[in-house]
């Protein structure tokens, strides 16, 4: 609330947006997603030890923040297994020549997965089907 002074010298107690047509924001402690989602995006850079802690951030918050904040843990978890996966085909395929391709077709997956990701929590919107397979849409 703040005070304005009015022409007769009283004061005036204002709250701010009252009357207005602003629409309140929800507020939502967006900041464990987030990092969750940027250690993702250092996990190749660091052997994929980020990557493990925030498949264990999502793990342990997944039931806390509501289905908003659920859906984004639901797909950082989707992320990490899947990415498990494909690096293990990676590590078999290597030997054969196409497992670089299978890395970058992955590095590229992981980063724009992310990136959608964060944008939505941004907006406050949910992973539309944050158990997909592709970009969680």
């Amino acid at each position: 609330m703040a005070s304005e002074k009015e022409s007769s010298g009283t004061q005036k107690t204002v709250s701010p947006g009252v009357g207005s047509s602003e629409r309140a924001a929800v507020s939502v402690d967006k900041t464990l997603p987030m990092v969750a989602y940027i250690l993702y995006l250092a996990g190749p850079v660091t052997g994929g030890l980020s990557a493990l802690v925030g498949v264990v951030i999502a793990y342990v918050n997944r039931s806390v923040g509501g289905e908003f904040i659920a859906s984004h843990y639901t797909n950082m978890i989707t992320t990490f297994w899947i990415s498990l996966v494909v690096l293990l085909v990676f590590l078999v395929t290597a030997m054969i020549g196409i497992g670089f391709l299978i890395y970058v077709a992955w590095l590229i997956w992981v980063i724009v997965r992310c990136v959608i990701g964060l944008s939505l929590l941004n907006r406050n919107e949910p992973m539309p089907d944050p158990q997909s397979w592709w970009l969680g849409r």
